[in-house]
């Protein structure tokens, strides 16, 4: 068929079925809908009533979820009452499909933290359902809820911005834990991770924005990592910072995870990559310019590289 041809036949097409190419599927409609209200809408309690209505009326599903979350976004950080809301939504932690959970549960705390209404902490019952939740979800999404915590979390060795509110890292350290204890009644993910990929996934997750408290778990579980090169470039990082900036108060636990971290890549015996000996090199660098008006730090320096032959090539 020639491409005239082809063209005259698709334009009969297109009369025979002249709303075809403008159908909407339900989902794409509920979202238009959706959309319009958001987008509409000035912030009231009646707009949020609406958008809350809105939300209940649908479960969220994997196949049509992208509206709920244009809901969620315009309600968070509302002044007026979501209370409704917030209940619905962890109740959605408990009956969701697991592979929805990596972006759920995440997006449910990041509303916590912004409800200005109902309290900017988890209530004890909330938190329950996020571990529920926990065990439901994939194995290999399970960084996202220590992610989400850490995030919320005040960071250490930088200062918050005051208007943001946060939990503490005592706090935090106490979810992780309850997290951890999953592990030992195997329950921590489908199917459960062990100790040691916990550990990493967990690590990771906190490792930019908790460096103070990724390197205490790191000191004391540490060794039931089997591979830790990928925690070489945040506790290189958080040394450099620590020493460029004479934060002596967070010396000791910081230099005793670099010390650690240096051990276990020295008995790991392997050729280092292109990226480590960067790590290392932008260490060493940083090191020798604090050194030139510290001499305590020329001798940590002198030390490290007598003692392990990588800091030296």
């Amino acid at each position: 068929m020639s491409a005239l041809l082809r063209c005259v036949a698709l334009l009969g097409l297109l009369i025979v079925f002249p709303s075809a190419a403008h159908d909407l599927t339900p989902c794409q409609e509920k979202r238009k809908a959706v959309l319009e209200v958001v987008n509409k809408g000035t912030p009231s309690a009646s707009w949020n009533k609406e958008l809350v209505t809105l939300a209940k009326s649908s479960a969220i599903n994997s196949e049509c979820n992208h509206w709920q979350y244009n809901i969620l976004y315009a309600l968070s950080g509302s002044q007026y009452p979501t209370a409704d809301y917030r209940r619905w939504l962890f109740a959605q932690l408990d009956v969701v499909e697991p592979q929805e959970l990596d972006t759920l549960a995440p997006k449910t705390l990041d509303f916590v933290f912004a409800d200005q209404q109902q309290g900017q902490s988890i209530k004890p019952e909330e938190w329950k359902r996020v571990v529920e939740a926990v065990v439901r979800m994939p194995a290999e999404d399970i960084a996202a809820v220590p992610a989400a915590l850490s995030r919320h979390t005040e960071q250490r060795p930088n200062k918050n911005d005051e208007k943001q509110v946060k939990q503490s890292a005592k706090t935090l350290a106490l979810q992780l834990n309850e997290l951890s204890n999953l592990v030992d009644s195997e329950r921590l993910g489908t199917p459960s991770l062990n100790n040691s990929e916990w550990l990493r996934v967990m690590l990771k997750a906190i490792a930019v924005r908790q460096p103070e408290l990724m390197t205490d778990y790191y000191l004391q579980r540490g060794v039931q990592l089997e591979a830790p090169l990928y925690l070489l470039k945040p506790i290189t990082r958080y040394y450099r910072y620590i020493i460029k900036n004479n934060r002596d108060e967070l010396l000791p636990g910081a230099e005793q995870a670099l010390i650690q971290l240096f051990e276990q890549l020295s008995l790991d015996g392997k050729p280092l990559s292109a990226n480590t000996e960067s790590t290392l090199a932008l260490l060493v660098r940083d090191l020798e310019e604090v050194a030139a008006s510290r001499p305590e730090v020329q001798q940590k320096l002198d030390t490290m590289r007598e003692r392990y032959a990588f800091l030296r090539e």
